[in-house]
């Protein structure tokens, strides 16, 4: 490594080692579930204030790359601005890129847009799906799967309240990722994460707000849409530094959804 490349690394390491994050979370009553992945070979977690789901056999070591830095850059961007509040929400995602460019992410900038409802009543998970089969088609099949799988959470799961009273959400309104992960055959360099994000303000939020339908006219709902790919020559240089930071968060804040 030559000196340049060698000061590159340090100041990112320097960067992600001054991050300042939450106070850590008391364990959870239960530990999380374990569930394998489905007959296609996809799986999910809840990762955060993040659905993070993963296309057909994703290796292992790709799968705890995209959810450790998505939770890293998270814990960052929660412990300087409320995501759930429109006045700081931008913020907050130019903070969760930040992070996501010191793990090694080629981040790009996020273009909100309105979403136009076609009818009377709005409901989130519609509208995701809408977002993702538009701007990921590929992705329509895992991220479906794993929305079925919120839907499907009991209220006695160790993970309904830890999920549904997450930060992603106040009284009125949220702000959330959608995150398909795929890879070629594990092969270096070649995880791709296809995110869509959300932010929505509504009159009054219920608790499990992604499937409830609302009025049109009660909800409105912004989302953009980027492709990341993780530089592993640059992941490779940060990621005990990342795994050292998120180590008390994972178990309150990652768990793996039943496909």
């Amino acid at each position: 490594m030559n000196a340049p490349e060698k000061l590159h690394f340090e100041r990112r390491i320097k960067a992600i080692r001054a991050l300042e994050l939450p106070k850590v979370p008391a364990p959870m009553k239960a530990p999380a579930p374990r569930f394998a992945a489905n007959a296609q070979g996809q799986s999910a977690s809840r990762d955060n204030g993040s659905i993070v789901a993963f296309t057909a056999n994703v290796s292992q070591d790709h799968t705890s790359m995209a959810l450790n830095s998505t939770l890293l850059a998270q814990l960052a961007a929660n412990y300087q601005f409320d995501r759930t509040q429109p006045s700081q929400v931008m913020n907050w995602y130019n903070q969760y890129n930040n992070v996501l460019t010191m793990c090694g992410w080629d981040a790009q900038s996020w273009s909100f847009q309105n979403y136009a409802a076609s009818g009377s009543t709005v409901s989130v998970s519609n509208v995701i799906v809408d977002i993702v089969s538009a701007a990921f088609p590929e992705d329509a099949s895992v991220v479906s799967a794993a929305l079925n799988a919120l839907s499907q959470l009991s209220s006695d799961n160790p993970w309904y309240d830890n999920f549904y009273s997450s930060s992603s959400k106040s009284s009125q309104g949220g702000s959330f990722q959608i995150v398909p992960c795929s890879d070629t055959n594990g092969e270096r360099n070649s995880l791709v994460i296809n995110t869509s994000a959300y932010s929505f303000q509504c009159t009054q939020t219920t608790e499990e707000f992604l499937f409830t339908s609302y009025s049109s006219d009660s909800m409105t709902i912004q989302y953009a849409t980027q492709t990341m790919t993780l530089d592993e020559d640059i992941w490779d240089q940060v990621a005990t530094e990342v795994l050292n930071k998120v180590a008390a968060y994972s178990a309150t804040n990652i768990g793996n959804l039943p496909l």
